[in-house]
């Protein structure tokens, strides 16, 4: 377990546990969101893993240089956007797109992005504190900010409501605690072919035992507030601290 991945360990969990004890301790309306109302969910999770195919198909486009032009960030960032239209079509189609998918507006919206800017700094400081020296963190910091990281925020962004999208839609159709955890070894499964690509060895996929723990937390969160705009900035920053260059 590399130094990195234990920072990405800490730089979560305080991230979370500070969530979940602003959720618990001040109970801000943000993140009290109405439930969701799905009625067919079986159906729509059947729907959306059609739509999640394309992702996966329009994805291997990119990987082979069939989009758009890879040079800038709009171009990048629109090419993102391509990548998962096929989910966001399908989510689009199956209606009340924003409520539906944990996204809500208005004040949900502002506060939880306030909120969430909040907790990537402490995610970060964290990261930085495990892996580098507290010291480190201004200069690091700059690195994150960099504007050549809009296209990763977008990605992230995009990923985050396809998680939240399923996340709706368990709890719809299953017990919570089940949508939790389900949806939690999915998204830690989901790094598995770029570990083995990466030619990650069996001690290594061990670690996805404590993604799944952290991701439970992190589900638990996300559908226990009915809001996965929090959550947006601190999985962004988390994903780009793999960019940071030595100081």
């Amino acid at each position: 377990m590399g130094p990195n991945y234990v920072g990405l360990l800490v730089g979560y969990a305080a991230a979370v546990a500070t969530s979940w004890a602003v959720f618990l301790v001040f109970k801000p309306a943000f993140l009290r969101q109405e439930r969701v109302a799905i009625a067919r969910p079986w159906i729509e999770l059947g729907v959306l893993a059609v739509g999640v195919a394309g992702v996966i198909g329009v994805g291997q486009l990119y990987v082979r240089h069939m989009l758009l032009p890879e040079e800038g960030e709009f171009f990048q960032s629109a090419n993102q956007v391509l990548i998962f239209l096929p989910a966001l079509v399908v989510l689009v189609l199956q209606g009340s797109f924003w409520r539906k998918n944990y996204l809500p507006l208005g004040a949900g919206l502002a506060g939880g992005l306030g909120l969430g800017v909040v907790l990537a700094l402490i995610a970060f400081m964290a990261f930085i504190a495990a892996t580098r020296g507290i010291a480190a963190w201004p200069e690091m910091g700059l690195q994150i900010a960099n504007f050549g990281n809009i296209s990763i925020a977008v990605q992230v962004l995009l990923e985050d409501i396809l998680i939240a999208a399923l996340a709706a839609r368990l709890v719809a159709a299953t017990k919570v605690w089940i949508a939790i955890v389900v949806a939690a070894a999915l998204f830690a499964a989901a790094h598995i072919p770029a570990m083995l690509a990466e030619g990650a060895g069996l001690s290594q996929l061990s670690t996805l035992l404590l993604d799944t723990g952290l991701g439970v937390l992190v589900i638990g969160a996300i559908i226990t507030s009915r809001n996965v705009w929090w959550f947006w900035p601190i999985h962004a920053v988390m994903d780009l601290t793999q960019f940071l260059k030595a100081g």
